[in-house]
């Protein structure tokens, strides 16, 4: 079998996403960990109603009420929280 073009695109990205969650599962273990797939505004507005603890996010240059954690350079990804 042969990855499409678009799927050989994404596969770099779902494979940091399934990593990240493993490491928080390590982390944590005793903290359930959800994928949402939702738009960066939508989950943004999901932590900030309490329905998500935290979120990913990429292209968010500036929040004012939430914190903004950034994960790694060079990329585009950050850790948001409601704290």
């Amino acid at each position: 079998m042969r990855l499409t073009e678009a799927a050989q695109r994404l596969l770099p990205e779902a494979r940091a996403v399934l990593v990240a969650v493993e490491r928080a599962r390590r982390i944590a273990p005793d903290v359930p960990v959800e994928l949402v797939d939702a738009p960066t505004r939508a989950r943004l507005e999901r932590v900030r109603a309490g329905q998500l603890d935290a979120a990913f996010g990429r292209g968010v240059d500036e929040v004012t009420d939430l914190e903004l954690i950034p994960l790694w350079h060079g990329g585009q990804a950050g850790k948001l929280t409601a704290d």
